[in-house]
């Protein structure tokens, strides 16, 4: 009997944290909505995509339950920022990452891994910046394949509701599939 009690409380305290911790986090995704033309502002259920938002941007934001914050502009798109995003946040107790994407930083799966991780970490809502919304619509869109489960087709048409294109797709003149090996 003290066997299994012990088997019991070991199975509550230390498993079921460890498995809940290890189980990818299963945000509320719907089709992108343009909510504010003037920074690109995407609306798709718990994240939020957009170009470079503002101190002002990011309140409403926050306001909104952003409670991580993953800004994908690289370094030197940083230097020219009027204010310390990094500073700026933490002031306001939100959980914000740079992973810098493009330019010499290049597109690579460890950026993802690294937001899809960022987000099983975090309650609530997240937003997916860089400079125009283009990379965080990318970003995004791989996050959805990798760590939602979405077919590449379906991702592709979501994102197309925010800053994905592909000018090559409409030169063609049909939908092409698009298919991982």
């Amino acid at each position: 009997k003290m066997a299994a009690k012990t088997y019991t409380l070991f199975l509550v305290l230390i498993l079921l944290p460890l498995i809940a911790i290890c189980q990818e986090r299963k945000l509320s995704i719907s089709d992108p909505t343009l909510i504010d033309e003037s920074y690109n502002l995407y609306f798709a259920g718990d994240v939020f995509l957009a170009g470079q938002p503002m101190q002002t941007n990011l309140d409403s934001l926050i306001e909104a339950g952003v409670t991580l914050v993953v800004n994908l502009r690289t370094g030197d798109e940083m230097e020219h920022l009027s204010f310390n995003e990094a500073k700026y946040l933490k002031s306001k107790k939100i959980k914000y990452i740079h992973i810098p994407m493009g330019g010499d930083d290049g597109y690579k799966a460890e950026t993802i891994d690294k937001i899809g991780k960022s987000i099983n970490k975090t309650d609530g809502k997240v937003l997916i910046h860089c400079r125009s919304a283009g990379r965080a619509t990318y970003a995004w869109m791989a996050w959805l394949i990798r760590y939602q489960d979405y077919s590449i087709d379906e991702a592709v048409r979501m994102g197309s509701k925010a800053r994905f294109s592909v000018p090559f797709f409409n030169l063609l003149g049909y939908p092409i599939t698009i298919e991982k090996k």
